[in-house]
C-alpha cells in the first residue's frame, strides 16, 4: 500500500478544538494532486490527522450558498418573530416604546455594549457610572409597570447573539457599515412578487417598510412559517388584510418594522425582503440601500 503524502498550501481557519487536537479548515495537495478543501482533526504537529472531508472550490461554494441561506432566513425569522413582540409593547403603551427608543439612541451614541444596555433595561447594571439611566428605568418601570416587566421577560430570554436584532428594530438604526445611501430610496416605489402575491410599497429612513393599499398576499403559508401565520392572523383581525378567494389583500398601508416581516406577509414563508422587493428595473433594495 503506498504512502499518502500531502502538502499544507494555506492554513485556512481552525474551527475547534479538544485535548490537543484541532479541527481546521486548510487548502490540502493530496499525493502532488491539485490542491482541495479540506476538513478534518490535526495534532499540534500536523503530522496526525482523523478522518475528514475533501471538497473542490466549486463543492465549497456550494457549501457557503447553503449555509448563507440558512443563516440569512434564520436572522429574518428571527427578526419578524422579534418584530410581534415589539408590536405588542407598542399597542399596550405607545409613549413607553418612544421613551425605550430615546433611552437605546442614547446608549448607542455613549458607546455602551448591548449586553451592558441588556443589564441596564432589566436593572441589573453593575456601573454606578450610569446611575442616572438606572434612574430613569426606575422611573420606567414605575409608571408602566406591566409592559415593563413583559420588556424585562422578554430582553432575559432573548439570546445574547439576538440582542442586535431587537436593538435595530426597536430604534431603526443600523451599524456604521449599513448606514443607508440616501440617493432617492424613500422615493422607489419597490414590488414584490410571487405566486399568487403582487405587492407594493417604500422604505423608509427609519429602517421600516411601508406596504401599500391593495397589495395581494399570497394565501397559504409555508409549514416552516407559522410567526407569519401569527402576524397575518393579528392584521386580520385588525382588518388590514382581508380574504378575498385564493388570496388576502391589504385594505389600507401599513407599516411593518423591517422590510423582511413586509416579505414574508406578502408571500406566505420565511423571506429576506432585502432581496425580494425590487424597484420597477429589478434592482434590489439591498443595492439601492447598502450599494
Amino acid at each position: 500500500m503506498s504512502k499518502i503524502t500531502y502538502e499544507i498550501m494555506e492554513k485556512i481557519t481552525s474551527l475547534s478544538s479538544s485535548k490537543g487536537w484541532q479541527k481546521e479548515l486548510n487548502l490540502i495537495s493530496w499525493n502532488g494532486y491539485e490542491p482541495k478543501y479540506d476538513i478534518r482533526d490535526w495534532d499540534s504537529t500536523h503530522t496526525k490527522m482523523g478522518k475528514g472531508i475533501t471538497l473542490s472550490k466549486t463543492e465549497l461554494q456550494e457549501l457557503y450558498s447553503a449555509l448563507k441561506e440558512i443563516f440569512e432566513n434564520q436572522i429574518e425569522y428571527e427578526s419578524v418573530n422579534i418584530e410581534i413582540e415589539l408590536n405588542e409593547l407598542t399597542e399596550k403603551a405607545p409613549a413607553f416604546i418612544h421613551e425605550l427608543k430615546n433611552i437605546m439612541m442614547y446608549m448607542n451614541e455613549n458607546g455602551i455594549t448591548l449586553e451592558l444596555q441588556r443589564d441596564i433595561l432589566v436593572k441589573k447594571d453593575p456601573e454606578s457610572s450610569h446611575e442616572a439611566l438606572s434612574n430613569e428605568i426606575e422611573m420606567m418601570s414605575i409608571m408602566y409597570g406591566e409592559v415593563y416587566g413583559k420588556l424585562v421577560t422578554f430582553l432575559e430570554k432573548l439570546p445574547t447573539s439576538n440582542l442586535s436584532v431587537f436593538f435595530d428594530l426597536l430604534t431603526g438604526q443600523r451599524s456604521e457599515t449599513n448606514k443607508i445611501n440616501k440617493l432617492k430610496v424613500e422615493t422607489d416605489i419597490l414590488y414584490c412578487r410571487g405566486k399568487d402575491s403582487n405587492a407594493s410599497g417604500s422604505y423608509t429612513q427609519k429602517g421600516e417598510f411601508i406596504v401599500f393599499q391593495d397589495s395581494i398576499c399570497h394565501l397559504e403559508v409555508a409549514a416552516t412559517a407559522e410567526v407569519v401565520t401569527v402576524k397575518r392572523k393579528d392584521l386580520l383581525e385588525k382588518g388590514v388584510l382581508i380574504k378575498k378567494g385564493h388570496i388576502l389583500e391589504f385594505t389600507k398601508d401599513y407599516t411593518f418594522l423591517s422590510p423582511s416581516a413586509a416579505a414574508s406577509v406578502v408571500l406566505a414563508r420565511r423571506a429576506n425582503g432585502w432581496t425580494e422587493w425590487k424597484n420597477e428595473n429589478g434592482i434590489t433594495l439591498d443595492f439601492l440601500v447598502r450599494g
